[in-house]
Parts: C-alpha cells; structure tokens; sequence
C-alpha cells in the first residue's frame, strides 16, 4: 500500500507531485486493498477521476483504511475539489489525529477554501521536527501576507441567534428511510419532545431544526457556533448543548435564542452526554484521548 505525495509548495503555490512514499503498515480487508491497487493503477496513467472514485470505493470498504481517505483527498486536490479534499483529509486525520502529513494537507485543503483561521490552526500544530514544518511556515507566512486573519468569534461572551431559512429539504417518512438531505457536513442530532430533529452542520458552522410537518430553519450560525460536532438537548429546560471541536469549547442554545459558552479550553470536544439524573454533561475529548464533565 502506499501513499500519493503530499501536496507540495512551489512559489508560493499548492502544486501535487506524483511520486509515492513507503508502503503503509496498516493491513485493510482484502477488498478495500483490491479497490486501492485499482485506483493505484489508474491514477498511475492519469485517469483521475475513476481514481477518485475506487479510493472512496477504498475507504468505504474499510472505513479505517487512512491512506485510502488520503489519497482521496490527494485526487480531489488534484482535480480541483478542494471541499472534497478537505473532507477527506478530514476524515483521515480524524482516524490518525497524530499524522502531521495529514495535517499539512488538510490546512493546505482549508486554504484553498479560504478557511484561512481553520488552515492557521492546522499548519500551527505541526512540530519543528516533522518534514512539513518548513512549507507549514511558509504556508502561514503566506496566509498572514494576503489577509487579515480575524480574531476567533468564540471569544464573545454571549450571541443572539437568528433563525433563517435553509435549503435543508425534510422528507417525511413512516419507518426506515431518507429523512432529510441538503445539510452540509451533518454531525449531532437532537430531537425535541415534539418530534422536531436539531442537525448540527459542522461544514457550514450553523444548527438546523427540522418539524416533522418538512419545515426547516438554521436557529443559529457562525458565531460561537465552530466547527459543531456533538449536540444534546436538555429535556428539563430545552436548552441545546453543542461541542465545537474547532474553537475546543461547549456552548448552550436557549428555547429564545441565546447562545452562550459554557466552558472553553477543550482538546476536540467531539461527543456529548447530558445525565438528566445528576445535571451533568459528560465531554468526549479527541486530542487528550479523555472524557471530561461539566456539571449544570
């Protein structure tokens, strides 16, 4: 198994190379490993996109395979799918938090979109003894050149929210089936006592609510709300409790609106646990490899 090469820096520009590394250690289940030599080959005589498609084959089949996320995000680099990319990269630094390589290329992805403050956070994590240290600073110093990297928005102490209208399109179903589709990098779900759902979208850093009648609405976006992945809701006083695994805090969202932090200073907060029994909320943590709690 090996890996395509990272995305490189020339002139200040992402270019791909077309070289590969060493041959991974990780042993996937003889069909992902079928699938990755297929989109090896194709990508070998520059068929791109059928290699795309047999790497995502890959990381479906096994969905710990993490040079098969990899390399798909090195594809939709390479064909100019930089939203695509940066799912993928996401994906399999989410499986190998501690690969710098990854790490690189998932910041290199976010600068492409211009999600400059989320690329500064990734190239900042990169160690002066990994290989990518070098292009990390140069990519930052260059980030820092072009634009003005605002102050994190989390750092406000309270936010109203403002319910909006979305292009989320509710299907109402009797038993299993399509419920929902339109949302953006869903994570957290939450359903209220009447049967509404709460979807948080971590790609577009807002919480949709969805009535089971089809009609939906973002109750809050951007703001303290950044990068959400775990959601609960209070069933004592209907408040939502979110984990933003970027800004590393949890927020509350009242019935009215109001958004409100709880507590920051979190290492990837990413799954959340309300005990109505003892009010506390229990936080998992993705970079401490810990559980912490939060008593309400």
């Amino acid at each position: 198994m090996k890996r395509l090469s990272s995305l490189m820096l020339a002139v200040l520009s992402l270019v791909l190379t077309y070289s590969t590394v060493s041959p991974a250690l990780y042993a996937a289940t003889p069909q992902a490993e079928a699938y990755y030599a297929q989109a090896m080959q194709a990508y070998e005589q520059k068929g791109f996109l059928q290699a795309a498609n047999l790497f995502q084959k890959a990381a479906e089949a096994d969905n710990s395979y993490v040079d098969a996320w990899f390399n798909l995000g090195a594809v939709q680099y390479r064909l100019n799918k930089f939203e695509d990319a940066r799912n993928a990269f996401q994906k399999a630094l989410w499986r190998s938090p501690n690969d710098n390589e990854i790490r690189y290329n998932l910041g290199a992805s976010l600068a492409k979109l211009g999600r400059n403050t989320e690329a500064l956070d990734q190239f900042y994590k990169i160690p002066s003894t990994h290989p990518k240290y070098n292009e990390a600073l140069t990519q930052i110093t260059s980030i820092k050149n072009a634009t003005v990297v605002k102050q994190p928005t989390w750092t406000k102490p309270t936010q109203v929210a403002k319910t909006t209208k979305t292009n989320v399109n509710a299907v109402a179903v009797s038993g299993s089936g399509l419920y929902a589709r339109g949302l953006v990098g869903p994570t957290g779900i939450a359903v209220g006592p009447n049967g509404e759902l709460y979807v948080a979208n971590y790609t577009k850093n807002n919480i949709v609510r969805i009535l089971p009648n089809g009609n939906q609405s973002t109750i809050t976006q951007g703001g303290l709300i950044n990068g959400p992945i775990g959601l609960v809701r209070d069933p004592r006083n209907g408040n939502l409790y979110v984990a933003n695994y970027i800004s590393g805090d949890v927020v509350s969202i009242t019935p009215s609106g109001t958004v409100n932090t709880l507590k920051k200073g979190y290492g990837k907060p990413y799954y959340l646990y309300f005990d109505a029994l003892t009010n506390r909320l229990f936080v998992s943590e993705q970079e401490g490899n810990q559980v912490s709690v939060i008593k309400l």
